[in-house]
């Protein structure tokens, strides 16, 4: 676990170096997802899991969701994030581990919370691919 966590401080600061620039096309694409996203976010709706409240927001086409925990000291897991956005979507959603499927560890059974408090900067919740 301590491991895991170390990994994810280390690639949250790598990727807050700026590492390589990006071409015109890139940052024309990271503004698109931006934008959609924050779009998606100002329709969230709010679900109880177990007793803890989630914001998911259904990207247009349910292509995927993103989910987050409203509370910033309650333990949560993967299938926490997945039950929640198959509420709101009414679709299978299946927890994408981007950089996280990296490191080591179970990401099934870590703690979300411990880990969401290690990134700064703009999050707008995990992502969960949905199937409809």
């Amino acid at each position: 676990m301590r491991l895991l966590l170390s990994s994810l401080a280390c690639a949250v600061l790598l990727s807050a170096c700026g590492g390589p620039s990006l071409t015109p096309e890139q940052k024309a694409t990271r503004a698109a997802n931006i934008a959609r996203n924050d779009e998606a976010l100002k329709t969230a709706q709010n679900v109880v899991v177990d007793g803890k409240t989630f914001r998911v927001a259904t990207i247009s086409e349910k292509a995927y969701a993103l989910v987050e925990l409203q509370s910033t000291s309650t333990k949560y897991t993967v299938a926490d994030v997945e039950r929640a956005g198959a509420r709101v979507t009414g679709c299978k959603a299946t927890f994408s581990p981007g950089i996280l499927a990296f490191l080591s560890g179970d990401i099934n059974t870590v703690d979300l919370n411990d880990l969401r408090s290690k990134i700064s900067g703009r999050f707008s919740g995990w992502q969960v691919d949905l199937a409809c």
